[in-house]
């Protein structure tokens, strides 16, 4: 295959062309959802493989909210979740929004039960704020897939 400066440039078009229609605002809010669904992910698959006597190793945070909720459902159902919202960074129809919502609103929910149970387990504070926030972030974004929607009706 032969190489020729006629071919070098047509490819620089082509990219210049194709970056300079790259929406910076789509990328970040595409790396946000990629980040934390990944994180939830990691969270999730340890939840599901931990049983109760090894949380009571691990921590005691843990083992408290285990005798409360099962925390391999709730494992599974961050997994499912952020998986659903994982998707739809990669699926660009209006059911990309539907995802964002259903993906949003169950793993902002399982975030937000294990914040309001580290109130009065965790022995850091960090641990409680840590999964508020990431249910807040998670509620935001299926905020924003029902803002996607709204707008493709409008």
């Amino acid at each position: 295959m032969v190489i020729t400066i006629r071919k070098l440039n047509e490819l620089r078009e082509l990219l210049k062309k194709n970056l300079l229609q790259l929406n910076i605002a789509t990328i970040g809010f595409d790396v946000l959802i990629i980040s934390t669904s990944i994180i939830g992910m990691i969270k999730s698959i340890e939840w599901i493989n931990k049983n109760t006597s090894e949380l009571k190793n691990a921590s005691v945070f843990y083992y408290n909210i285990s005798e409360v909720v099962d925390i391999q459902i709730m494992g599974w159902l961050l997994l499912v979740s952020c998986l659903i919202l994982l998707i739809s960074v990669f699926i660009r129809t209006p059911n990309e929004f539907r995802l964002m919502i259903l993906g949003g609103l169950v793993s902002g929910l399982v975030y937000f039960a294990f914040g309001i149970l580290a109130v009065d387990n965790a022995s850091l504070y960090a641990t409680y704020y840590n999964n508020l926030i990431n249910g807040w972030v998670q509620i935001l974004i299926a905020g924003m897939g029902a803002i996607g929607i709204w707008k493709t009706k409008v």
